[in-house]
């Protein structure tokens, strides 16, 4: 890559563009999380589901877990074996998928 390729891909504050997209990406995933985390005991004891609230705090225990140990295998996996490139997009196809 030539200093003009890397200079046209800086923003004004030394950033390159890519950052802004990721940090778009990353407002919108939590703010979907903290939204939907709020309200999934409330659909897990409604007349939906109908789960009692002793099960409803175990499901919503192990989500809550899986959401913050699974980075720590994603990232292993990301660091010895797929890499920084394929892993974002293999990343960014799951939270698309739900």
């Amino acid at each position: 890559m030539t200093d003009n390729e890397v200079k046209h891909n800086v923003t004004k504050h030394g950033q390159p563009k890519a950052l802004y997209m990721l940090f778009m990406v990353e407002m919108w995933e939590r703010f979907n999380y903290y939204g939907m985390r709020a309200l999934l005991s409330l659909f897990m004891i409604s007349t939906v589901i109908g789960f009692t609230k002793a099960t409803s705090s175990k499901i919503y225990g192990m989500f809550t877990a899986l959401v913050y140990l699974t980075p720590i295998l994603g990232g292993y996996l990301a660091d010895r074996y797929i890499g920084k490139r394929h892993s974002i997009t293999i990343g960014a196809i799951l939270m698309a998928m739900g």
